[in-house]
């Protein structure tokens, strides 16, 4: 009789926790459905601000790529000011004025070479 009762107690407990087991996975797959409904909601808000912000990095790419070449081709006219200024200070300093010819002309032909090359990276 004791095994008997002991039986009971173990059959009741068992469906006792597979009701409990039950319960818990329904509340589980309700709050699945939650989360994804909520994941969807999130992703469709998102999504159009995901294409924006692409937009806008495309557009800062072309931007940065085109400022880039541009100093490029402007890094020549930049050479040209910096070297007249050290050929007036070097052909300042001669007093040959042989020498001071030969400095203006060195000056002239690198504004030429200078010029040239920022005229062949303008056209392209």
């Amino acid at each position: 009789m004791v095994i008997e009762i002991l039986l009971g107690i173990i059959a009741a407990s068992s469906v006792t926790l597979l009701i409990l087991l039950i319960v818990i996975l329904i509340r589980v797959k309700k709050f699945r459905e939650k989360a994804l409904n909520v994941l969807e909601e999130i992703e469709e808000e998102i999504r159009p601000v995901s294409y924006e912000v692409r937009e806008l990095l495309d557009n800062l790419n072309e931007i940065s790529i085109d400022v880039k070449q541009k100093l490029d081709d402007v890094d020549g006219l930049f050479k040209i000011v910096g070297n007249i200024g050290s050929y007036q200070g070097s052909c300042e300093r001669k007093e040959s004025k042989v020498e001071s010819i030969g400095c203006k002309i060195a000056e002239i032909v690198e504004c030429v070479s200078c010029g040239i090359s920022l005229f062949n990276k303008m056209r392209k």
